[in-house]
């Protein structure tokens, strides 16, 4: 139709003269099929005038034969020419068959040749029904008919003749041959003779007439024939180039279209191969995209069937891709509210329903096995060009450890709080228990002796001391109480503190310990480490109410840089000593883990616990530059792991014996900001034999420093104080006098702090609360340094 709507004229051409040709065609081959017909009409005239003529022959040539061989019959009384008469006869009727080579019979020879002819006898075909055969027509007939009735008036003369001779027998002579000789040459038997030969003659004249009428009636037809056949051919040979024209035109119209067709097709399909080419490029480029991109990312179809999951997001589920593909992504991916640990909402189809992407939802992606992941989620529907919705995408990140280090770094941050909260407190009830420490021994050395007032100054003295222990915990925790700096060997305080263990916890504990570590010595403060160890060691003792088995295992690890980033302790790496302190106690139920180094948390009944013993060995462990570990499963036992860096060199030192209170001489800078230490500090140093002036700030003591420059040998500083605290205030006196001694004292007080005035020439520090023999040491030890220097 497009052809047609394009080349209107050509193809109707076409058409017209193809339809043209098939008529011509079909008029030449009707023509010839009519030519054929007029030949075999020609054909058959001719054959039937042929077989006429020859069948009239044979009845003229039978005639005569006839005649013959009754006129040698009667001539000469053979009964031979009678038997061939008969046979004549006989054929010519149809009731013998003529034999092989009738027309060739001599019948006359075959009797001079004294032979005898017997034919087979079988039926055969009379004249008569042969004429018919040949096509004979009935006026035609009517001339043979007339022939037949004066051959068979001749042949009754003929058997008249015959009967003659037959009736003479031997004396067939004379007269009897001479009457049968009258019949067979006689008038009225030449007559019949010549009738039947004169309607033969006529016969074959009509036979012909008719037949040359036949003849030339077809000829004409043939000729008619010929005549339309040539103007047929010739207008076909006129059409058919002319058609062979039109449509070589049409050809190379349609050619031209169908290669500028061909052109565009293959510009088209250049085009559509560079699309397809750029399409599975971006496709390929947006597969690596999705695999290299470290969120998961799954897409689905509108059925929420999953289409697409990258390795990502494989990872993330835990699903094969063959188990993901095709399946439903709320039956494969169970995604639960954050908070209220329910289905989380909204859902992929409302997301798709809605028609609106959802952004930054944090979910609990449930994976195979039960484990549960922080997941922040971005779900949009996928919309066609007409806004329609084809699928769903949801982009998954893992923010699990994101969340957990969080959650280490809040529980960080809170310690850290609590911490300063407690060395606060520390640092203020410090400041009250030297007072009552100082307050204490003045009146235990001026109150006359009395036991009932000793007691009781005992008890007072006894209750400081564990109100001192009590502050000193909470200064280990918030990591304020200086440390000694010695070098210490783990497995030593192991096995001291095993030792204890042994002798006071229940004896149906089995304690086992397993020091395999090779190198197991620290920097640090023995006292604190063997504290720390030992509240582990009682912790894990009542846990064990039915007794139980407590492991302490040691061995060396080293630590990279990935192994530091873990948790909330800042470690640097290198190698550490591993202490393992496991029990098979009750456990720790999940909910009480993140709070058990926090002070005063305790699960123990009231007055079986401060609530401290944890938070200390968590300050201490902090303080050593290390890390602690806890592990625990409610029924089975629980595992406390701590890291602590080695030493990389060290000197061991002994122990040296306290030495004895001396009277000693000079002048001394009392600084504190608190009165009471003032009071009772000034009394101390008095009845120890130094002349005490007194300072209530930084600020005052610089001044009366200045005024009375050179006058004092030692200045005892508190550090936490208003207007200026204690290092700022030893930095100005250096200026004042590089050589002052200064020893510094407090209760709350970071070993940073100390570190920077150690290098600037401090001469010594105390911890408060402090006792007499320690302010004695402190004081003494100062000014024995600054003579030596």
């Amino acid at each position: 139709m497009k052809l047609f709507r394009q080349y209107p004229l050509l193809l109707s051409s076409i058409a017209i003269l193809f339809l043209l040709l098939l008529g011509l065609g079909a008029a030449m081959v009707g023509t010839l099929l009519n030519q054929a017909e007029l030949n075999n009409k020609l054909y058959m005239v001719s054959e039937e005038r042929s077989v006429s003529l020859h069948l009239a022959d044979e009845l003229r040539k039978s005639s005569d034969e006839l005649t013959r061989m009754v006129r040698m019959y009667a001539v000469t009384g053979d009964v031979r020419y009678l038997q061939y008469f008969n046979i004549i006869l006989d054929i010519r009727d149809g009731l013998l068959a003529e034999p092989e080579g009738y027309d060739g019979i001599f019948w006359d020879y075959i009797v001079a040749s004294d032979d005898v002819f017997l034919p087979v006898r079988k039926p055969g075909v009379s004249m008569t029904a042969r004429l018919h055969n040949a096509g004979v027509k009935a006026e035609e007939f009517a001339l043979l008919n007339s022939a037949k009735g004066q051959s068979d008036a001749l042949v009754e003369l003929e058997r008249q003749a015959v009967n003659i001779i037959r009736s003479s027998g031997s004396e067939y002579r004379g007269e009897k041959r001479s009457q049968a000789i009258d019949i067979l040459h006689g008038k009225e038997y030449l007559k019949a003779k010549k009738g039947i030969m004169q309607s033969i003659d006529m016969f074959v004249s009509r036979l012909e007439d008719r037949t040359s009428q036949e003849v030339n009636t077809v000829h004409k037809e043939l000729t008619v024939s010929n005549t339309i056949l040539f103007y047929l051919f010739a207008t076909f040979i006129v059409v058919f180039p002319v058609l062979v024209i039109v449509g070589s035109i049409f050809h190379k119209n349609v050619s031209n279209s169908l290669r500028m067709l061909v052109e565009q097709k293959d510009s088209e399909i250049k085009s559509r191969r560079k699309v397809q080419e750029e399409l599975a490029r971006s496709k390929s480029n947006l597969e690596v995209t999705l695999n290299s991109i470290g969120d998961a990312v799954i897409s689905t179809d509108t059925e929420g069937r999953i289409v697409q999951i990258n390795p990502a997001g494989r990872a993330l589920t835990k699903l094969a891709y063959e188990e993901a593909l095709g399946a439903l992504f709320d039956q494969k991916v169970k995604l639960l509210d954050a908070v209220s640990k329910e289905e989380a909402k909204p859902t992929l189809r409302q997301i798709m329903a809605s028609k609106e992407p959802v952004v930054g939802q944090e979910r609990i992606l449930v994976v195979p096995g039960g484990d549960e992941l922080v997941v922040k989620g971005t779900g949009a529907p996928i919309l066609d060009q007409t806004g329609n919705v084809k699928g769903a995408v949801v982009v998954f990140r893992d923010i699990t450890e994101e969340r957990q280090m969080q959650a280490r770094l809040l529980h960080s941050s809170k310690m850290e709080a609590v911490g300063q909260l407690a060395g606060g407190v520390a640092h203020d009830f410090n400041n009250m228990l030297g007072a009552i420490f100082s307050s204490v021994e003045i009146l235990k050395r001026r109150v006359p002796e009395d036991e009932k007032i000793e007691k009781y100054i005992d008890l007072i003295l006894e209750a400081a001391k564990r109100a001192a222990d009590l502050t000193r915990n909470l200064l280990t925790f918030a990591r304020k109480q200086p440390k000694l700096s010695t070098a210490i060997n783990i497995h030593e305080s192991v096995k001291a503190v095993v030792d204890i263990l042994k002798e006071t916890v229940d004896k149906r504990i089995n304690i086992r310990v397993n020091t395999t570590a090779d190198s197991s010595y620290i920097i640090g403060d023995q006292t604190l480490i063997q504290s720390a160890l030992m509240n582990l060691g009682i912790n894990a003792s009542h846990a064990m109410e039915k007794g139980g088995t407590l492991t302490i295992e040691t061995r060396n690890i080293g630590l990279d840089e990935v192994d530091t980033k873990v948790g909330i302790f800042k470690i640097a790496p290198g190698e550490y000593i591993e202490i393992t302190v496991q029990d098979t106690g009750k456990g720790i139920p999940q909910e009480v883990l993140p709070h058990i180094f926090e002070p005063f948390f305790t699960t123990k009944e009231k007055g079986k616990g401060s609530g401290l013993g944890l938070a200390s060995t968590f300050g201490t462990i902090k303080q050593h530059l290390g890390a602690i570990y806890v592990y625990s499963e409610v029924g089975i036992g629980t595992t406390f792991r701590i890291l602590l860096p080695l030493a990389e060199s060290y000197t061991l030192t002994t122990e040296v014996e306290s030495e004895e209170e001396v009277i000693g001489t000079g002048r001394i800078l009392l600084v504190d900001d608190e009165e009471l230490m003032r009071v009772t500090g000034h009394t101390l140093l008095t009845d120890m034999g130094y002349d005490v002036v007194l300072a209530s700030d930084g600020q005052q003591a610089l001044e009366v420093f200045k005024e009375q420059q050179g006058a004092f040998d030692l200045v005892i500083m508190d550090m936490v104080m208003p207007r200026m605290d204690g290092r700022d205030c030893f930095r100005e006196l250096k200026k004042v006098d590089p050589d002052v001694c200064v020893v510094l004292s407090s209760g709350f007080t970071q070993e940073s702090d100390l570190a920077e005035v150690k290098k600037l020439g401090l001469a010594g520090f105390i911890n408060k609360p402090y006792l007499r023999s320690a302010l004695h040491k402190a004081v003494q030890t100062a000014l024995k340094e600054k003579a030596r220097s």
